[in-house]
C-alpha cells in the first residue's frame, strides 16, 4: 500500500492551510524502487491526487504493474504485478 506525499502544483495548494509533513517530487516518487520491494507478483494500492493521475498510470507501467479497479475514481487503483486477478468477476 502506498500514499505518496505527492507534490501539489499550485502556488498556494493548500488555501493557507500549512502541511505537516513534506512532500516528494515526481522524480523522488519515480526513483521509488517499487519493482525491487515486490519482485514476484502481487498487488499495489496506491492513493493518487487527481493532479497526478495520468502521471501515476505512466508509473504503473515503468514499474511492470497493470491496473485491474479503480475505486473512487481517479483516486485509488488496485494494481497487479502479473499473478491471478484480484477480483475474477471483475476481470
Amino acid at each position: 500500500m502506498m500514499d505518496p506525499p505527492w507534490q501539489l502544483a499550485t502556488a498556494n495548494p493548500t488555501r493557507g492551510v500549512a502541511l505537516g509533513y513534506s512532500q516528494l517530487t515526481d522524480a523522488d516518487i519515480e526513483n521509488l524502487p517499487i519493482p525491487a520491494l515486490q519482485p514476484r507478483s502481487g498487488y499495489l494500492f496506491v492513493w493518487v491526487i487527481n493532479a497526478k493521475y495520468k502521471f501515476c498510470l505512466d508509473l504503473f507501467d515503468k514499474w511492470g504493474y497493470e491496473c485491474v479497479l479503480l475505486l473512487a475514481a481517479p483516486f485509488f487503483f488496485f494494481l497487479r504485478k502479473s499473478g491471478p486477478p484480484f477480483f475474477s468477476a471483475l476481470t
